[in-house]
């Protein structure tokens, strides 16, 4: 009797744990990306200036800027302004997508002056949550034309640039 029971209870066991696997070889085989899908992205909206940081050794000033500040010598003085831009990225694995983004952001500093910047950035994409709702977390890297005050006798500087994203799709 106690041999029929545990031969039972056995082949019980290994039908839940047989089911469990299943499940779980499913789960990890189902990605929404497979290797060498693509993406391509208009984005747009609007900027608030955070922080600004002018690398200048030489200066005995502080030239890390923070908030928007509206008064003198306060914050950035920038005001909210918009970006606007296209990304194209190809997926190498089910999870990572590599790709590229060119961008055109503006905001005006105090006295209505125009401050233009346009990234040109390689962007590395990782999405590991998949399925109804997405997140994916992106950092690129790269070169950013900058321009102020749209003068002739100023001209526009190359800088570089940098950014982190995180995001929800749906």
């Amino acid at each position: 009797m106690t041999k029929k029971r545990f031969i039972l209870l056995f082949i019980c066991i290994f039908f839940v744990v047989m089911g469990l696997s299943a499940e779980d070889a499913q789960a990890e085989r189902y990605t929404r990306y497979d290797k060498g899908s693509q993406i391509f992205s208009f984005r747009a909206g609007p900027t608030i200036p955070a922080f600004i940081w002018f690398f200048n050794p030489d200066a005995n000033t502080d030239s890390f800027l923070v908030g928007p500040g509206g008064e003198e010598n306060k914050g950035t003085g920038l005001s909210i302004g918009g970006y606007g831009g296209i990304s194209y990225q190809a997926f190498v694995n089910p999870t990572l997508a590599f790709g590229g983004e060119i961008g055109y952001s503006f905001s005006f500093a105090r006295g209505k002056q125009l401050l233009t910047i346009v990234p040109i950035t390689a962007k590395l994409t990782w999405i590991p949550v998949q399925g109804s709702f997405e997140l994916p977390l992106s950092a690129s890297a790269g070169l950013s034309y900058m321009s102020y005050n749209d003068s002739t006798t100023t001209k526009g500087k190359f800088s570089f640039f940098a950014a982190l994203e995180a995001g929800v799709t749906w």
